[in-house]
């Protein structure tokens, strides 16, 4: 297999399948981990011209599940151990960091190669960025360096002025629904950060292997795949879409892209799903040949996969806008719903220990509001009733 020759027949991403079949963690993890691989050694070197700026593959993918149950470390150990074997010199990132030593690395990694290059892997990303999590300069810097500029200086006191340019950076991480609702600040989704990642939530696992073992098979396949990923490490230059491929691109954008129609909680993500599209395109056309075409299967397959992860989207959403309110807002609505009919004072009284009379107040107006209680007066008196079935 030379780098202009053939390489495995029925590509990259569905020999990686095959390989992992027989794991407990779920094919959709094993897919979208897979994709970043390829993302992660395609790097900077190949792009899509989009006349205003080069589109580069890079992706920021998050598995989101029950912790212990989904197997998500397992996922992505396996693909961390085969890009590290096929692309060594990629700058991987695997311990907690701030904002700084980010920007650290990724200089130390420009004045080597004049690239800012960045790999991040977390098997827990809140665990992974710590309290910097909530720190407003790491959200702003991951959020501006997924754009890939060409330019960017950071300034520390400790450091005075480091140059990063040609950013490149990658993210593979796994989080659970506690652990993200809790390390996210409202800012950054107001402000896009989880609009630029492509969240991969599957609640529940559905295949048990007792006794995982690697076959002959198995390890055959590894091989390959790694010598694969190195010929795809070598890949530079632009990509170039067929004119078939442009033809059916103009289509979809016209006639099937709306962004502004999603819920508004998505469209930081629908807005970008047209770029997004086209890189996963280019890691698609790597993953079947060496030549820098992407075709309209390629275009197809790559719409398909992001289809599909979308059908969970959307509860992806809801999970991580679950705010301590929202957590009162369930607490107080299940106390009236098990109740059937509860009085205003007697209620205040059931909840003091998380909600003062203000909070009450503000929580009864939504419950109302979205027509699950009721507000009834009897003899001068306040009562909330339930009025939504299923309790």
């Amino acid at each position: 297999m030379s780098k202009n020759g053939k390489r495995l027949t029925s590509g990259w991403l569905e020999n990686y399948i095959e390989m992992t079949r027989e794991t407990e963690s779920p094919d959709i993890f094993h897919l979208w981990c897979a994709i970043s691989t390829i993302a992660g050694a395609l790097g900077r070197r190949v792009w899509i011209d989009r006349g205003f700026y080069k589109l580069y593959p890079n992706l920021y993918v998050v598995l989101m599940g029950a912790s212990a149950i989904v197997r998500k470390g397992t996922a992505i150990g396996i693909v961390e151990h085969l890009l590290r074997e096929a692309a060594p010199d990629i700058n991987f990132i695997a311990q907690k960091i701030t904002p700084e030593a980010l920007i650290a690395s990724i200089s130390t990694q420009y004045s080597k190669t004049k690239v800012s290059d960045a790999y991040i892997y977390a098997e827990e990303l809140a665990v992974f960025l710590g309290a910097t999590f909530k720190d407003a300069n790491m959200i702003a810097l991951l959020t501006k360096m997924y754009n890939s500029p060409t330019i960017m200086d950071y300034h520390t006191i400790a450091r005075g002025k480091q140059t990063c340019n040609n950013i490149c950076c990658n993210i593979l991480a796994g989080t659970t629904p506690e652990w993200i609702k809790d390390a996210l600040p409202s800012s950054a989704i107001a402000g896009g950060f989880t609009g630029r990642i492509i969240f991969v939530y599957q609640p529940y696992i559905d295949k048990k292997v007792p006794f995982p073992h690697v076959t002959e098979k198995e390890i055959k396949l590894e091989q390959e795949l790694t010598y694969d990923l190195k010929i795809i490490h070598t890949l530079k230059g632009e990509y170039t879409l067929t004119q078939e491929a442009i033809d059916w691109f103009e289509d979809w954008y016209i006639t099937v892209f709306r962004p502004e129609e999603s819920d508004p909680l998505l469209q930081g993500y629908f807005g970008r799903k047209h770029d997004t599209l086209l890189k996963m395109a280019m890691i698609q056309a790597a993953s079947q040949r060496n030549q820098l075409k992407v075709t309209e299967d390629d275009l197809e397959i790559s719409l398909k996969m992001l289809n599909t992860n979308e059908s969970k989207l959307s509860e992806t959403m809801k999970l991580l806008m679950t705010t301590q309110v929202g957590s009162e807002v369930r607490r107080v609505r299940g106390i009236i719903a098990r109740r059937g009919k509860i009085s205003h004072s007697n209620l205040l009284r059931s909840v003091t220990h998380f909600a003062n009379a203000q909070q009450v107040s503000e929580i009864l107006k939504t419950l109302v509001d979205s027509e699950e209680i009721k507000e009834v007066v009897v003899d001068g008196k306040r009562y909330y009733v339930n009025i939504r079935k299923g309790g």
